[in-house]
């Protein structure tokens, strides 16, 4: 796991310091009290996005980016292309992840104190993905083998464990919490050679899962 700041990301991956720090600056200099996306938020919105099962534009997913109102208020347009530029690359890198390694890289907040890493924001941004193309994706589901359906069951669990409405035990939440982390990497790639195969190289045979997604019961 490499770090950098309140964020880090697992294994080695073609990002640069530089890179994620300006995706920071960007995001953190929109309109606060609209409620943008954090770093976190965005990097699991646009491996959403890359994996949804039908394209969408950029045109269509960048409002959500801005927050509620949907306006970035740009004080001018140097600042505006300057912010979408830092996006769109990032969209390009996560996009050559996927089909150039096994797993995906998400990046997940860090503690102030450090050691303690946070899921819950990268999976409500891959959740607000899914939103955008709810129907697009429920019929994807039902068409999914049973490993499919299972592993986007758990990553559901997992924000509704985020957004309060998991009817699970405590202790099975803090099961799922111990290994979200580990796991998550594992679920999405399973989910995105099924439903963007286009975007994702096979995987070696030789090479093996070391983690499962099971829906905790």
């Amino acid at each position: 796991m490499k770090f950098l700041g309140r964020y880090s990301w697992m294994f080695n991956m073609p990002r640069s310091k530089q890179r994620l720090a300006q995706l920071s600056r960007v995001l953190g200099g929109l309109p606060q009290d609209t409620l943008p996306m954090t770093v976190t938020e965005f990097d699991g919105f646009v491996t959403g996005i890359l994996i949804t099962p039908v394209h969408v534009t950029p045109s269509e997913w960048l409002p959500y980016v801005w927050g509620q109102t949907r306006d970035a208020q740009f004080p001018n347009q140097r600042i505006a292309e300057a912010t979408i530029d830092a996006l769109l690359a990032h969209f390009d890198v996560v996009a050559s992840e996927l089909a150039a390694m096994t797993d995906v890289q998400p990046i997940y907040s860090e503690s102030n104190t450090g050691g303690l890493f946070f899921w819950e924001p990268w999976v409500d941004g891959f959740m607000q993905a899914v939103e955008l193309r709810r129907l697009e994706w429920q019929a994807f589901i039902e068409r999914a083998d049973e490993d499919v359906q299972t592993t986007f069951s758990f990553l559901q669990s997992l924000h509704d464990v985020y957004t309060g409405k998991s009817e699970l035990l405590g202790a099975q939440i803090e099961e799922i919490d111990a290994v979200a982390c580990d796991v998550i990497p594992s679920c999405i790639s399973m989910i995105a050679k099924r439903s963007r195969p286009d975007r994702c190289f096979p995987q070696p045979a030789n090479v093996q899962s070391k983690t499962t997604c099971q829906s905790p019961g």
